[in-house]
């Protein structure tokens, strides 16, 4: 048996404290009798109280208030089967990482942007089955089709310009990739996202979007980047150079996106604020859903039925037992008037109005009050019936925020910005800004708090295109900017800090012949730093939940030292140019792996072969655009 709020027992901690309280009222009225009536006459003038109905009367009563605090605990034993069909479409997200997507003509790049969103499609397809592709100069399945919407993000959040090996852009290899990943029969409810700067430097697109939509595939395409274009940086902070030394400039293609769309029945749109919600209510969505499995999803039965009648019929035989017996003259009694109700029946009263009350409330009404924890559960059992109205889901973000819970506000968030109302979607955007804020103050690891600050800086350019004269969204988002530049700053540090720290170990004098192998884990310390406490001194009080602040300090992080990455290297000696000796049998060849290093090696790749290279054979051409 479990309970689904179990922090109403604490409540059965009043119990005992009332029948303390009960047993001071017994006292106190025992003393005032024998001030006011004599002992002789008090056994003709006054009702004597039975000792065992008195105990028996409380015990009942006691017994029903506990029964009913254990019914708002919510007991839930046995399951019960509850078949759900799932019915959506199948789509596939390509991301280009080419490394034209690290031009910086869109904050703070073009490959995050791609990246953020692509999560923003993920999250407003709860019944679709998604699939990840990365692109460049060939074309790699990622994730393939599924459910799994936990799974997707984090693949999609190691993306990065070293996913694919080959250089260059080239759609037709991710227009191919997908085609394969869907698979040769034609439906009409397969979809593929392309996602890129558009400018394809090698395959024909066209010509594999045609081929796709003979299969029923119909292909989208999101241009990101500007038509002016801007210079490729290098992670070195250099730009990016041809092979003639000049510097390479990258532009945003869009009549070839929207000529690969347009042959497919699809559309291309540029990545502004509005993109992604064009393309799911004006594409995806158009897209005929198809009949998935059926799944049965076990779901606990509520059982607080059964503690609430047994509390109600104890309380109510409380009420019926009278623990008092008549006086000896009946007369007398009715001369003093019509015996009184026992004195504990108003409070009784008063707390089973109070309980309903509190059980009736609407979740907005538990929210205004400031109980924002079951308001929090109260939105949520209201999104298992209403999961996609946009106001209950921003409610729900709003109250998920105040008790901590960012990931589930996140969500809510995502789902409100589907609102026709703009109102909302601009208050969802920045509020969904401040979440990503708190979660990246949170987070210890330099990478993934950039990633969080990067990702709420999209959100609240989102709410500012929508409402522009919003000076609590523009104040935060100077804030966030501020944050960005002291971390990146710091990670800088840490980086060079671990390039200085890799060039002094491993080096051996001339004698050694021998540099450093890199170590496995790439460098990375497996130990980071605990970072200092925030200062939120800056906090901006807007409207919703609380604004993130300005945090004062530095989080240090870890602090690696990676190895040289030339491996072994040997110099030629005198005797090198002689001609080695026939090795025994079983015996090791100078330069050759011995059978246990090879089964070493192919055990450290075990793992790996989810990873599907659609194009491996393209890797014996020669790439002159490698961006």
């Amino acid at each position: 048996m479990t309970f689904a709020q179990p922090l109403w027992f604490t409540a059965l901690l009043l119990i005992p404290l009332l029948y303390f309280c009960m047993s001071r009222g017994d006292a106190a009225v025992r003393r005032r009798l024998e001030r006011l009536v004599a002992p002789r006459l008090r056994s003709r003038l006054v009702e004597e109280v039975s000792r065992t109905r008195r105990w028996l009367k409380r015990i009942l009563l006691l017994m029903g208030l506990a029964g009913a605090v254990v019914a708002l605990a919510r007991p839930q034993w046995s399951y019960t089967e509850r078949p759900v069909t799932r019915q959506g479409r199948d789509i596939l997200i390509a991301v280009d990482t080419s490394r034209s997507m690290l031009s910086a003509d869109i904050s703070p790049d073009r490959l995050t942007r791609a990246k953020l969103a692509a999560e923003d499609i993920i999250r407003s397809s709860p019944t679709d089955r998604i699939g990840l592709i990365a692109f460049a100069g060939e074309a790699q399945l990622e994730a393939p089709l599924t459910a799994d919407l936990t799974t997707l993000r984090s693949t999609l959040a190691r993306f990065d310009t070293n996913t694919v090996e080959r250089g260059g852009t080239d759609f037709e290899a991710a227009i191919r990739a997908g085609m394969q990943a869907f698979g040769k029969t034609e439906h009409g409810y397969r979809a593929l996202v392309l996602i890129t700067d558009g400018e394809e430097l090698e395959g024909d697109g066209l010509v594999a979007a045609r081929e796709a939509a003979k299969l029923g595939i119909r292909i989208f395409t999101v241009g990101v980047g500007t038509p002016e274009g801007a210079n490729i940086v290098l992670p070195s902070g250099l730009p990016l150079r041809d092979r003639s030394g000049r510097v390479v400039l990258s532009r945003l293609d869009e009549e070839g996106l929207r000529a690969i769309a347009e042959a497919t029945g699809g559309f291309y749109t540029r990545l502004e604020a509005t993109a992604v919600r064009r393309l799911i209510n004006e594409g995806l969505a158009r897209i005929t859903q198809h009949r998935g499995d059926e799944r049965a999803f076990r779901v606990p039965v509520e059982r607080f039925q059964i503690p609430l009648a047994v509390g109600l019929a104890l309380l109510l035989a409380s009420f019926l037992i009278s623990n008092r017996r008549p006086p000896a003259d009946s007369s007398i009694t009715a001369a003093l008037g019509r015996r009184k109700l026992p004195a504990a029946a108003p409070a009784l009263a008063l707390l089973m109005a109070t309980l309903l009350v509190v059980m009736a409330a609407t979740p907005l009404e538990l929210y205004q009050r400031g109980d924002y924890q079951r308001a929090f559960e109260a939105f949520q059992d209201e999104l298992q019936r209403r999961p996609d109205d946009p106001l209950l889901n921003y409610n729900a973000g709003d109250a998920g925020y105040r008790v901590g819970k960012y990931e589930q506000a996140f969500e809510s968030y995502a789902k409100a910005m589907n609102s026709p109302d703009s109102t909302i979607r601009q208050h969802a955007y920045y509020n969904a800004g401040n979440t990503l804020f708190k979660q990246g103050d949170a987070q210890e690891d330099l990478e993934g708090r950039l990633t969080r600050y990067y990702d709420a800086q999209y959100q609240y350019e989102q709410a500012l295109e929508l409402d522009p004269s919003d000076a609590a969204a523009r104040k935060n988002l100077e804030i966030l900017k501020r944050r960005i530049k002291e971390t990146e700053e710091q990670k800088k540090r840490q980086e060079q800090a671990q390039k200085n720290g890799a060039q002094r170990p491993g080096r051996k004098g001339q004698n050694g012949r021998q540099r450093s192998r890199p170590s496995p884990n790439g460098g990375q310390s497996l130990e980071p730093s605990a970072p200092s406490s925030p200062d939120d001194s800056d906090t901006d009080q807007g409207a919703g939940p609380d604004d993130p602040g300005d945090t004062q300090g530095d989080k240090p992080g870890p602090d690696s030292t990676p190895a040289d990455k030339n491996g072994d290297v040997r110099e030629r000696g005198e005797g090198d140019e002689q001609t080695p000796p026939t090795p025994n049998q079983g015996e090791e060849k100078p330069g050759r792996m011995s059978a246990d290093e090879a089964r070493g090696l192919l055990d450290s790749l075990r793992g790996d072969e989810d990873r599907v290279d659609l194009n491996h054979h393209k890797r014996d051409r020669a790439v002159t655009k490698d961006w």
